[in-house]
């Protein structure tokens, strides 16, 4: 880790992801996800470079390519 990398905390990654807190723990248990940074005696982060690693390594759905009229 660089001295600029930027961290995010665990509380931040649901709004970022758009995945719940409970889906980024389960993704934790199954070892599916990046190595958090001790923060603190109870607070953990992870680097922004790690958080996009991962992104970039997740399947994208392309099936929704057309307009939908309502």
């Amino acid at each position: 880790m660089t001295q600029q990398e930027i961290i995010i905390r665990r509380t931040k990654l649901p709004g970022i992801l758009g995945i719940s807190m409970a889906t980024i723990d389960r993704l934790r248990a199954a070892g599916d996800f990046p190595k958090p940074i001790r923060l603190g005696e109870q607070a953990i982060g992870f680097t922004k470079h790690s958080i996009e690693e991962w992104l970039a390594t997740r399947p994208t759905c392309h099936h929704f390519t057309e307009t939908i009229a309502l």
